[in-house]
């Protein structure tokens, strides 16, 4: 992986049932699953030790995987769910998972996991949080954290190092639902928000069909999974992206060509396993990576939230490069980078529609939100309950999407305001810098100056905004019947 990615994302912030030995074997530093009530997370180790048939997955250094569990009332355990997929990012070779290792460590091992979490500390607030004023509707749900520890996009299967390093997330993530099933009875709910943002919300899609073929199989009736995916849509058309497209072409249609080397060079390095579903339809396996790619062959509903101008999106400019030259950055090459950003968020606005046209009337619910921001990531936000575009919160659009989702009757949500309403915005402006729903960077210089420098670019030609603005209002809002 290039240098540039990662030292972006660092230097500016960003299977087996759980029986008899394995049983015996997973640690938990205090139990709250036998009656025992508790507020705070609690650490759960899938220790290994050599006297298992079976091994646990591990972290990439061989530390052990696991989760952090609260269950807020477990005498009268809530059947709703809350299981929450860390992001950070991915490694792809020996040198970038070395550059990994030192820039970011607890996303390649657990030895420095506390034994609690406290909800509102900075992992645990937004959907993960306990305070009703915080997360209004999900406030009493058990709630399952998964720390990411595995730097494969929750894809990998190999339980032996490559070059020093093990890569196992999808293996991590089954042997947790696996345990969430035995110890915590998790086929008996009713509904599970299965969300995650970032590398995060590409697992999500990757393993949301799985979840549910494992809840089936443990006699689970009348559960409902519910697919969050936050800041994770990337986009792109294998079938418009053939060596023989113009260049022009390409940047309306494409990802960029390294993007797509490091995707395919992780699927091999860490064994990546994708649902085969995508793969058999065609795709190369290492473009179900991609959301718009994946997305056609997921059974399950999936609510999309992706910032127009996502932050991440930056790693695809000059500008990681630059940085990690100690270059000074000049405005046109800010400029020239947010020329690039918002290309990608075209080719972003493009595979929505291309999705609605081609799959819409075969799928299931999808709902999207776009903001236009310059962002990353809201779920763990407490400024989920701030306002949104259409007077709404993103904590009650995903309550909304839940209950379209079941039949419940509209007036009985949110003042009768969950009707088939369509939650796409985009403004025919760039609007990041006036746009009160954007959550802004501070005092993080490079940050605010491609903001400024997106919110500078031309507008939208109105007559090409207004028409994709009510194709998607028209088709991406919530399926009532």
């Amino acid at each position: 992986m290039p240098v540039s990615r990662s030292f972006l994302l660092v230097a500016l912030v960003a299977l087996l049932p759980a029986s008899g030995v394995f049983a015996r074997s997973l640690r938990s530093e205090r139990s709250i699953g036998s009656g025992q009530s508790s507020s705070v997370y609690v650490r759960r180790l899938l220790t290994n030790d050599c006297s298992q048939e079976h091994q646990y997955p591990t972290c990439n250094d061989g530390s052990p995987s696991g989760y952090y569990l609260q269950r807020p009332n477990p005498a009268s355990p809530g059947t709703a769910w809350v299981i929450y997929l860390e992001g950070g990012d991915f490694c792809t070779d020996a040198v970038s998972c070395e550059r990994r290792k030192l820039l970011a460590p607890g996303h390649m091992s657990s030895n420095g996991w506390g034994l609690l979490r406290v909800p509102g500390s900075t992992s645990l607030q937004g959907i993960m949080a306990a305070d009703p004023r915080v997360n209004p509707h999900l406030h009493t749900a058990n709630k399952v954290y998964i720390p990411y520890c595995s730097s494969d996009l929750w894809s990998g299967t190999s339980r032996n190092a490559t070059d020093g390093v093990v890569f196992s997330g999808a293996l991590i993530l089954r042997a947790v639902i696996a345990d969430l099933i035995q110890r915590e009875d998790l086929a008996s709910a009713t509904r599970i928000a299965f969300s995650g943002s970032s590398a995060g919300g590409i697992g999500v899609l990757l393993h949301i069909d799985y979840l549910k073929r494992e809840l089936a199989a443990a006699g689970a009736t009348g559960v409902y999974v519910q697919g969050l995916m936050d800041s994770a849509w990337y986009a792109h058309d294998p079938a418009t992206c053939t060596p023989q497209l113009s260049e022009e072409s390409k940047r309306k249609h494409c990802l960029d060509a390294n993007i797509i080397q490091q995707m395919k060079d992780g699927y091999q390095f860490w064994s990546g396993d994708v649902p085969q579903t995508c793969s058999k339809a065609g795709s190369t396996p290492w473009l179900c990576y991609i959301a718009s790619v994946l997305r056609p062959s997921v059974t399950s509903d999936i609510f999309v939230f992706q910032w127009l101008y996502d932050s991440y999106f930056a790693s695809s400019t000059e500008i990681p490069r630059l940085l990690a030259e100690g270059a000074e950055i000049s405005s046109l090459q800010y400029h020239n980078a947010a020329q690039k950003i918002n290309s990608i968020s075209s080719m972003v606005r493009r595979s929505m529609r291309m999705y609605d046209q081609r799959h819409l009337n075969n799928s299931h619910i999808t709902v999207v939100v776009l903001p236009t921001c310059f962002s990353h990531a809201r779920l763990l936000l407490d400024s989920w309950t701030a306002p949104m575009p259409r007077d709404t919160t993103l904590a009650e659009i995903v309550d909304c999407h839940y209950a379209n989702a079941i039949g419940m009757p509209d007036a009985s949500m949110h003042d009768g305001r969950c009707g088939r309403r369509a939650f796409y915005k985009h403004s025919c402006r760039n609007s990041v810098v006036e746009n009160s729903a954007c959550q802004h960077f501070g005092n993080i210089p490079v940050y605010q100056q491609l903001e400024a420098a997106i919110a500078e670019l031309p507008a939208v030609a109105s007559t090409d905004c207004q028409a994709a603005e009510e194709r998607l209002a028209e088709n991406y809002q919530f399926l009532t019947g």
